[in-house]
């Protein structure tokens, strides 16, 4: 059985934005030697937004929040074949 593992280089509680560019590795574990001529990897995520209108001085009433989420996908594919 093969294993799969993305090591993002800025890792941990890192948000990321539109049109951030990822870098890290794939890590590869395969039981028996394998022939590999293209390794191809898609991310996609959710991205939420959360609005509030700004508070009016003449009202006292609370402004509900707007919230969007919306699945984000890459827009296109960069392959590259020269593996390691």
């Amino acid at each position: 059985m093969a294993t799969v593992r993305l090591h993002l280089d800025r890792s941990g509680d890192h948000v990321y934005t539109n049109l951030d560019m990822l870098t890290g590795s794939v890590i590869l574990n395969l039981i028996s030697e394998e022939t590999i001529s293209l390794i191809s990897v898609k991310m996609e995520g959710l991205a939420v937004t959360r609005l509030l209108a700004p508070r009016r001085p003449d009202r006292n009433e609370k402004s509900a929040a707007e919230t969007e989420v919306h699945k984000v996908g890459p827009p296109q594919f960069r392959e590259i074949t020269d593996v390691c």
